[in-house]
């Protein structure tokens, strides 16, 4: 609790004593003493009031004086020396009282304080102060004050009687209680005195009466900021029941559209559910009806869409409903029973704008009936159409298809009764009745910006927005105005007036309906303001007389973090012009300082003028730029040194926009491309220069030649990422003089050496005229080498592919091994976790989330091994589509194609390898985005097919066919017979090995695949899987349970030997182990666990189980293992397990002498059942087909 009122410290209220010492304390004003007339000198004389010594000066307070005081105890707090009470005449008193407490209760006696130097600088003297208690009950009247609470100058420093309800309690000190009171729907903060030895009362959700002294914290500017209440402690406190018990919940339950004929001061008593929370401060509340507002300073943190309970007092402004004094609760089941179809909503019907809003566009087209009740906000010239807006938010009224019976305009408060509706990408109502009531005011404009527009904040509502306005046009009796933000363009359209011309190049504000633009894919591509008349346009910055007379800034300044709170403010900046390209944008460079600036100006500049210009500041990507900028030129050919470009790759962020030089060797010349570039070499880094600006048919262009020397100066301009990130760079070319070439390439080049070497043949042929036949016979050697050349070529090209295949095989199961450990570690440790109820109960549901994700985790290794060399599927009976969905899913993310998934009915399980058909899957998917790189659909059906006599592909038996299609560019014949060849690709950067890795997959689990295909027409594969004898044992979907374990009673008698190598996965056997009631050992290699088992049986008191790792790094491993133990104990009992869950060990453990086998990483309940059932001679494990083979008869132990 003491986190949630972290305002609440013990400094903080001893600054509050301090606080109210002077002019807050008694009246409005001070009331000035005249010493003369009472009495008193200037110095050392006696302080017969609190009041005198309040309007002593400061220097005359440093003095010591002698006291004579009487009053009546207010509150006393000895520990903060704090003193309020009453003196004649009804006067509020309040001192501190420092250096020793007074013997004085907390409140209720009549006092009289004497002694000589008892009043200081810093309040009553304790040490010298003489009490006398002249009345030990005191009477004290409290000023009954729930209705009088906020003529705060009044009551301050008084004793008032106050009843509310204690929303939060916490305990500052032994002897200081906090109370978090709500009185009058306000918050007020109740400081309880404790006394020693006192328990301290429980007051928390309660309703109570409170009596203590007033006291009110302004601002400077006389603003009440928060109310106190100082309490002498629980003896002036009373209780009244809770929330639970409060009759006003008792009232009949109002539906929100009725509050309008209800009382303001009269309560209500309402059932809705949250659509938003702030907490402590408002609730927005939903019923079937409608919408409200609560003023709630409760602090119960609520879930959006969670059902409340709520008492309160109502008011109806317009649109809006506000439940004031506000009270809620958690309801009982019978109101949430009694009242789940509450007002007069019909099942189904659309009351709130947000609802309609809310719908899917299918949903729309429904035409769910609709009735909402709001204000006009926007209507058509014609009016087919108008927006209506309610407390939820705004809607599109479509009238198009009846004639209006009454005047639809803006403001009037108008129902509307009709079916939900769509045009392709807006919600809307098609209205079939309309009936309207007085006019109303307008809400008050929402401030939307453009990117929040974007994102469908304020969609159809009544907003305001701000921009540049760049133009004015006119279309029939239209007016479109085109504006520009720091972050984009919006568009707004109103009834034609000459008026708007003068807002041209202003900065305004608008006033309107906000709706997004759509493009022919129903993607939104702008945002548009409907606008009402010239009315709802206001400047904000109108376009300077004169541009160049507003403030400069350096370039420096405007890229100064905190410039932008003036964003919408003219700047003007000078620099010198690095490029430029009219009616697009200039670059500007002062000192080591850089700019871009946008500007629709077309008069020329050239690289070294020096300008001013003016413009807005705004952003481009993660850049500063001035947009909608004008120039002029103050000062020609100004020397800017270019800067030498560091050598390496690294990107420098601190040269954008700066020019910069850089020497390497041309490499690349592509002069007819949409951006005419030469790539240079610049010892290891490779350096793009692009051509902007400027043609590069040029004398000075035709001499960049490959393999030339050059020097490139230019503006550096990084390329940015979507994020506003930079990845990249080129360099910026302004005219062909920027590449100057400092070394010609060689004279030698291939273009000389062929021509010699044609001279040179002409030579020979002239030469050999006489030996036609000798020439015929070395033609005819020669091809019989070049071919046999080709093709020792093209052997020891897939040798050395195949060669880097088999490395990245071994790198990626060595990878999913050590992955699969690490996640072995993870789950065993939260699976145990799970076990313990208490554990289970808390975080439960975080810790079942936590497996899930690691379980996606060890499919994400099953791609990996996509690389590595498999072995032999393990197979089992799986839903085959859950890991179609899965796999299809997972290798769909960041490409543009659209999946649609369909199963039959009454779909077998398939016995598969669930890992190595998600490979398949994955690979064909990865085969479909490659060939529609710009978008497609993929087509998935998955159906039951049983082959009833010999194929010559499939044995007879029950098989799943999985068709995968898509609408791609086709495979041309040529190819359609080579795509499941090995190395064979359409595509250079590809392995050629997606396709064969699928058809080897499927050969393995005895299945069959096939392709068709036609170009334009799509590619269709069809793959036969067999099918399951027996259920999925357990859903891919089902959420990991607790492990149950069994009861160590059981467990006790049986001994486990564990080998594994890593420390982490042999604690959690340990653990596992421990909680299961297993005697055990763990060891981390072979060697060591044949010693232990030997050793166990010299001592008659040998292993069960024996559980091993089959990869041990520097060690002997779990297959070694195996055979020698064998060797030595045939009758051993042994479960393997492995990271490789590729390994062929695991395909076929019993070869190899294992009883059992869970592979990694493992499930906790899966190995405590596996042990279970192996020292009871009881295990079971799945057939090739499915199905459950029955548990090897062996003797019992």
């Amino acid at each position: 609790m003491g986190a949630r009122h972290g305002a609440w410290t013990v400094a903080g209220l001893l600054i509050l004593a301090v606080v109210f010492q002077a002019e807050l304390l008694f009246a409005d004003e001070p009331v000035p003493v005249d010493n003369s007339k009472a009495g008193y000198s200037t110095e050392n004389e006696v302080i017969r009031s609190v009041e005198q010594y309040w309007n002593l000066d400061d220097e005359l307070k440093k003095v010591p004086h002698s006291a004579e005081l009487e009053l009546v105890v207010y509150y006393y707090d000895p520990v903060w020396g704090l003193l309020w009470g009453e003196e004649e005449g009804g006067r509020p008193a309040f001192m501190n009282v420092k250096m020793k407490p007074l013997p004085i209760r907390s409140r209720g006696q009549r006092i009289r304080i004497r002694g000589e130097g008892a009043i200081t600088a810093i309040g009553i003297d304790g040490r010298a102060a003489q009490v006398t208690v002249v009345d030990e009950n005191a009477k004290i009247s409290a000023i009954e004050a729930n209705a009088i609470l906020f003529s705060w100058k009044r009551l301050n420093s008084h004793m008032v009687a106050l009843s509310g309800f204690v929303d939060r309690q916490e305990q500052l000190t032994p002897n200081h209680l906090a109370l978090s009171l709500i009185v009058e729907g306000k918050k007020v903060l109740g400081r309880v005195w404790i006394d020693d030895n006192r328990a301290v009362p429980q007051y928390e959700g309660s309703f109570i009466s409170i009596e203590g002294v007033f006291l009110q914290n302004a601002d400077s500017a006389g603003q009440l900021k928060q109310i106190e209440l100082w309490n002498a402690g629980p003896d002036y406190i009373q209780t009244h029941g809770s929330l639970l018990t409060d009759p006003r919940f008792a009232l009949p339950i109002s539906a929100i559209d009725s509050l309008g004929s209800a009382s303001p001061n009269e309560y209500v008593h309402l059932v809705g559910k949250v659509v938003e929370q702030r907490a402590g401060f408002s609730i927005v509340l939903r019923d079937d009806t409608g919408q409200a507002t609560l003023d709630a300073v409760q602090t119960d943190s609520l879930n959006p869409g969670e059902t409340i309970e709520v008492i309160g007092t109502p008011e109806v402004k317009g649109i809006t409903t506000t439940i004031f004094r506000t009270l809620y609760r958690r309801p009982p089941k019978s109101i949430l029973v009694s009242n789940s179809g509450l007002g007069s909503a019909l099942p189904g019907r659309l009351r709130l704008a947000d609802q309609v809003r809310s719908l899917s566009l299918d949903k729309a087209r429904l035409e769910i009936p609709a009735r909402i009740t709001g204000v006009v906000t926007w209507v058509a010239p014609d009016g087919s159409l108008f927006f209506l807006q309610d407390s939820s938010g705004g809607v599109r009224v479509d009238c198009s298809g009846q004639k209006p019976s009454i005047e639809i305009h803006q403001g009037i408060f108008a129902e509307v009764t009709g079916v939900s509706a769509t045009d392709g990408s807006t919600r809307l109502i098609r209205s079939s009745h309309l009936s309207s009531g007085s006019d109303i005011a307008l809400p008050p404009a929402r401030p939307v910006t453009l990117d929040q527009a974007l994102a469908g904040v304020g969609e159809s509502q009544w907003v305001e927005m701000s921009g540049y306005l760049r133009q004015v046009g006119r279309k029939g009796k239209t007016l479109h105005l085109d504006l520009t933000t720091p972050t984009g363009e919006f568009s707004a359209v109103l009834p034609d007036d000459p008026a708007a011309d003068a807002y041209l190049n202003s900065v305004v504000h608008l006033k309107g309906v906000v709706g997004a633009v759509f493009d022919e894919r129903g993607r939104v591509s702008g945002i548009q303001l409907r606008m009402s008349s010239l009315k709802d346009l206001r400047v904000e910055e109108p376009f300077p007389q004169d541009p160049f007379s507003v403030p400069q800034f350096s370039i420096s300044e405007i890229g100064q973090f905190g410039f932008f709170q003036e964003r919408n403010r003219w700047v003007r900046t000078a620099g010198v012009v690095t490029m430029h390209l009219p009616g697009r944008y200039l670059s500007l460079q002062d000192g080591t300082n850089a700019l871009r600036v946008l500007s629709r100006q077309t008069l020329p500049l050239s690289p070294g003028d020096r300008v001013e210009v003016v413009g807005l500041p705004g952003r481009e990507g993660g850049r500063t730029v001035l947009r909608e900028a004008v120039y002029r030129r103050t000062q020609l050919e100004v020397s800017l040194k270019p800067e030498t470009l560091p050598s390496g790759k690294a990107l420098q962020p601190h040269l954008d926009g700066r020019v910069v030089q850089v020497h390497g060797t041309i490499i690349d010349v592509s002069l007819r491309a949409e951006r005419p570039r030469i790539t240079l070499q610049s010892e290891d880094a490779i350096i793009e220069c692009v051509a902007e600006g400027f043609s590069p048919n040029t004398p000075a262009a035709r001499e960049w030649e490959l393999w030339a020397q050059a020097t490139a100066t230019g503006v550096y301009r990084l390329e940015q990422d979507e994020y506003g990130q930079p990845f990249s760079f080129n360099v910026q070319l302004r005219t062909p003089e920027d590449i100057l070439i400092t070394k010609p390439r060689p004279w030698w080049t291939a273009k000389r050496a062929l021509a010699a070497v044609g001279v040179l043949t002409v030579c020979s042929i002239v030469g050999v005229v006489g030996v036609l036949l000798l020439r015929r016979r070395v033609r005819q050697q020669t091809e019989l080498i070049r071919r046999q050349m080709e093709k020792e070529a093209r052997m020891e090209a897939e040798l050395e592919r195949s060669s880097r295949l088999e490395s990245l095989g071994v790198l990626a199961g060595g990878i999913a091994h050590d992955f699969n450990n690490l996640l072995t570690v993870v789950v065993g440790n939260i699976t145990l976790s799970l076990s313990d109820n208490a554990v289970a109960e808390a975080v439960g549901e975080l810790l079942r989330d936590a497996v899930r994700g690691a379980m996606r985790a060890r499919d994400l290794t099953q791609q990996l091994l996509t690389f590595a060399k498999g072995g032999d599927p393990i197979r089992g009976a799986v839903s085959l589509e859950e890991v179609v969905r899965e796999a299809a899913k997972f290798a769909l993310h960041g490409s543009q194609l659209a999946a649609e998934f369909v199963t039959a009915p009454d779909i077998w399980p398939a016995n598969v390898d669930k890992g190595q058909i998600g490979q398949v899957v994955h690979n064909l998917v990865l085969n479909a985005s490659q060939a529609m790189p710009n978008g497609g659909s993929l087509r998935f059906f998955l159906e039951n097919d049983e082959v009833k006599k010999d194929d010559s592909m499939l044995k007879p038996g029950r098989y799943l066919k999985l068709t995968v299609s898509d609408n791609g560019p086709g495979i041309a014949p040529e190819h359609l017979r080579r795509i499941f060849d090995p190395y064979f690709s359409t595509k250079p950067q590809n392995s050629g090995l997606g396709l064969a890795t699928v058809r080897s997959i499927v050969k393995k689990h005895g299945g069959h695949i096939e392709v068709e295909s036609a170009l334009d027409r799509g590619t269709t594969f069809r793959i036969w899987l067999p099918a399951a004898d027996s259920p999925v044992l357990v859903s891919s979907t089902e959420p990991f349970p607790a492990p149950a374990l069994p009861a160590p009673e059981f467990a006790r008698h049986y001994r486990v030997l564990f080998m594994d190598d890593d420390e982490a996965i042999r604690r959690v056997a340990a653990t596992l182990l421990r909680r299961l009631g297993y005697r055990h050992t763990l060891v981390e290699e072979g060697q060591r666990l044949l010693d232990a088992y030997e050793t166990a049986l010299d001592e008659n008191d040998p292993y069960d189980v024996v559980i091993m790792d089959l990869t041990i790094p520097g060690g002997m491993g779990g297959k070694d293992a195996m055979r020698e133990l064998l060797k030595r104990h045939p009758e051993v009992k042994a479960i393997v397990s492995s990271g490789y869950s590729s390994d062929p060990v695991l395909a076929n453990y019993r070869a190899y002498g294992f009883k059992a086998m869970v592979p990694k990483p493992y499930n906790v309940n899966d190995l405590a059942r596996t042990l279970k059932m192996l020292v009871e001679d009881t295990y079971t494990e799945e057939k090739p087909d499915g199905s459950l083979a029955p548990a090897e008869n062996n003797e019992q132990r």
